[in-house]
C-alpha cells in the first residue's frame, strides 16, 4: 500500500510539474501570437480585481466596526463598575484577536474574577465563529489578565558574586 502511495504522489508531482510547463508554453505562444488580446486580458483581470476589492471593503469596515462595538459594549458592561477601570488592549495573534486587560494592581485584578469570566463568555460569543473545528477561537487562550503594580522590594541579582 505504502509504494502506491509513493508511486500516487510521484505521478501529481510529475503533473504538476507537466501542467505548469505546459501553461507557460501556452501563455507564450499567446503572448507571441496575440500580444492585444493578451495584454486586454490582463488589463481587464486587475480591473476585475479592483472592484471585487472595492465592493468588498465597505462590508469587512462595517464588520469590524460592529465587532469593535460589540467588545467595548462587553467590557463596559464586566468593567463598567470599577473605578479606575483596567485598560483594554487589542491586538491578534495568528489571525486571531487577542486582548490584555491591564489592572492597576493585582488587588484589582483578584477582586474583578466574576467581571473576567463575563468578560471572558461574551468575547467567546462574540468571536464564535471564527476558525473551525480544532482550531475555533477559545476566549480563554485569546484574553490575557494582567497588572501594572510595580514590584514591592527589588528582586535579587542571580549572577555570580565577584
Amino acid at each position: 500500500m505504502n509504494k502506491l502511495k509513493e508511486l500516487w504522489g510521484l505521478r501529481v508531482v510529475i503533473g504538476i510539474f507537466l501542467s505548469f510547463g505546459l501553461f507557460v508554453y501556452l501563455s507564450i505562444w499567446c503572448l507571441m501570437h496575440y500580444p492585444l488580446y493578451v495584454v486586454a486580458g490582463i488589463a481587464l483581470l486587475i480591473v476585475v480585481v479592483k472592484a471585487v476589492v472595492k465592493v468588498t471593503q465597505p462590508a469587512i469596515r462595517r464588520e469590524k466596526a460592529r465587532t469593535d462595538g460589540l467588545v467595548a459594549a462587553a467590557f463596559q458592561e464586566a468593567y463598567g463598575h470599577l473605578a479606575p477601570p483596567p485598560a483594554l488592549k487589542a491586538s491578534s495573534s495568528y489571525g486571531y484577536p487577542a486582548f490584555e486587560v491591564i489592572f492597576n494592581s493585582k488587588a484589582e485584578l483578584e477582586s474583578a474574577a466574576s467581571g473576567n469570566e463575563a468578560f471572558k463568555a461574551a468575547i467567546g460569543r462574540i468571536y464564535q465563529r471564527i476558525g473551525s473545528g480544532s482550531l475555533a477561537f477559545n476566549a480563554d487562550k485569546a484574553i490575557y489578565f494582567t497588572y501594572s503594580e510595580p514590584l514591592a522590594e527589588p528582586v535579587a541579582s542571580q549572577g555570580a558574586q565577584g
